[in-house]
């Protein structure tokens, strides 16, 4: 919904920021703002004192923490089939790290696949499925989890999606 801003005597806003807006709809099919509202951000906390980071380093007797981030697309611009996905997924089984972070995107709105509405994906038996985008979403991310259930090391894995994932909408620009 656009926003007429013309009445709040100052302001600073951007694209998909959250407030409160007061005002009134017109016919026009803009909102009439009177006065905008921002959510209050609290102070950060402490995440852990300093007995606990001790207490850290010792169940790791001493080593540091492994990490391996990757950011996709995890796919060539003509196909779907992941290669990128699998190879990393070999190397993540072959270093066993810590932590995995993945950055998007998972399913790349560039893809030529993508563009044209032919997603299809080689489930483990072989055979071509074709999918929607949250389908293939979950796919890739049910393989991600099965290749990492199968690690001696419980590896933690974060993901940080892409301005450029076509299966969901971007809170931010």
């Amino acid at each position: 919904m656009k926003l007429n801003l013309s009445e709040v005597p100052y302001y600073s806003v951007y694209e998909g920021e959250v407030v409160v807006a007061e005002g009134f709809n017109d016919a026009n099919s803009k909102f009439n703002v009177n006065r905008l509202h921002k959510l209050k951000v609290r102070q950060p906390q402490s995440l852990y004192d300093h007995a606990y980071l001790e207490r850290f380093n010792a169940l790791q007797n001493q080593k540091p923490v492994q990490m391996i981030v990757a950011a996709g697309p995890f796919t060539s611009r003509g196909d779907l089939l992941y290669d990128g996905l699998q190879e990393l997924m070999a190397r993540v089984r072959q270093e066993m790290p810590h932590v995995l972070m993945l950055m998007g995107p998972f399913v790349d709105g560039m893809n030529e696949d993508v563009k044209s509405g032919n997603i299809c994906f080689r489930n483990s038996t072989g055979q071509l499925e074709f999918l929607d985008f949250n389908d293939l979403f979950s796919k890739v991310m049910e393989y991600i989890k099965s290749e990492l259930s199968v690690l001696k090391v419980k590896t933690k894995l974060v993901l940080v999606p892409s301005a450029r994932e076509i299966h969901h909408m971007n809170p931010l620009p």
